[in-house]
């Protein structure tokens, strides 16, 4: 993840595009259920290292459907025209207790569903076992497979082209 996270960060920076990025999990513990890490933000210039991606690393389950929704309210807020979230996921939605499968897959897509209809267009970016799980969360049409980091820029350039 953070390779991707790094390609994702130097690619927008040539290109000029205000970008965001983002880390949550979830379940450390009792009182934890969901925690969300800011590793770049153009709004918290404290933030803006690109170097801090470095200190990113996978840690506990993951809540997808909340950190998609507080990301996409973000994004409502900032004065760009085009809103893209890109989430780049190395396994599907699970949180315990009751936070996993079908009821989880419907949460994320029912979000999806409302911020885009709000003018935040959805991409999953997916590598690991749980890729077609994924695929299926968001729809061929939002996903690319990148277990391959190299054709990353490439799909890059593709998607983004769509959106200018």
């Amino acid at each position: 993840m953070k390779e991707a996270a790094i390609a994702v960060c130097k690619f927008c920076e040539a290109c000029g595009i205000p970008t965001l990025i983002y880390g949550d999990t979830a379940d450390r513990s009792a009182l934890e259920k969901m925690s969300m890490y800011a590793y770049l933000d153009w709004a918290e210039p404290a933030l803006n290292d690109k170097y801090a991606i470095m200190s990113m690393q996978g840690i506990s389950n993951n809540r997808d459907g909340m950190a998609l929704r507080v990301l996409s309210e973000k994004l409502l807020g900032a004065p760009q025209s085009t809103k893209l979230l890109i989430s780049l996921s190395d396994g599907q939605p699970k949180a315990m207790p009751d936070y996993s499968g079908n009821s989880a897959a419907e949460d994320m897509k029912q979000i999806i569903r409302e911020y885009n209809r709000k003018g935040v267009s959805f991409l999953a970016a997916a590598i690991g076992q749980d890729k077609n799980a994924i695929c299926q969360i968001y729809g061929q049409e939002r996903f690319i497979d990148i277990s391959d980091l190299k054709q990353l820029p490439i799909r890059l350039v593709q998607i983004i082209a769509r959106y200018l």
